[in-house]
């Protein structure tokens, strides 16, 4: 579902959720916008 961990300039653990229309590229190009 998610990875939960303290990377990148956060300063706590959190959990980062992505919804993918499809299938999971590392360029990231069918990420969905939850806002839209």
């Amino acid at each position: 579902m998610g990875y939960m961990g303290n990377t990148g300039q956060s300063f706590r653990q959190h959990l980062h959720f992505e919804l993918h229309a499809g299938s999971w590229n590392q360029s990231k190009s069918n990420v969905v916008d939850p806002e839209k």
